[in-house]
């Protein structure tokens, strides 16, 4: 087994690390984090932020992975088009044998009016994907993704 010590800022998976590896990872502060590149893999994909702009009048996947990482996730997603204000929670469930997908919205009351976005999730080819229909406007969406 191989040991691969980097900064954090330094560090690629694709370029740096064979399959067995052990993964030594220092932060600037100094703090030493260790771990495999599976574990460190599975690890980088629970938590992701996705910034998108000037999405309109269409059905647009916000974000989509494999559904075998995770059976739950928790989505927070800010949207604007600079007038209209909400932030919305939405909750999901899967059984990645059966390709089964529940999930719930919750939202704060709008700011204005937002009514033209409608999320959605679904299991397609064995991605969960989150997805969002614009029915009018020009929208702003920041995401921040927690896998379960």
């Amino acid at each position: 087994m191989s040991v691969v010590t980097k900064q954090i800022k330094d560090f690629n998976t694709s370029t740096d690390v064979e399959d067995d590896s052990l993964i030594v990872l220092q932060t600037s502060s100094g703090i030493t984090l260790n771990s495999t590149k599976e574990t460190f893999l599975k690890d980088t994909l629970k938590y992701k932020k996705i910034e998108l702009s000037n999405l309109s009048n269409s059905v647009e996947i916000l974000d989509t992975f494999d559904d075998t990482i995770a059976i739950g996730c928790k989505w927070v997603i800010t949207v604007n088009d600079g007038t209209n204000f909400r932030i919305s929670e939405i909750l999901s469930i899967w059984n990645e044998s059966t390709d089964t997908l529940k999930f719930t919205e919750t939202s704060t009351n709008d700011i204005g009016d937002t009514s033209d976005i409608l999320f959605a999730c679904d299991v397609s080819n064995n991605d969960v994907r989150l997805l969002v229909s614009i029915s009018n406007g020009t929208w702003d969406f920041n995401i921040q993704r927690i896998l379960i």
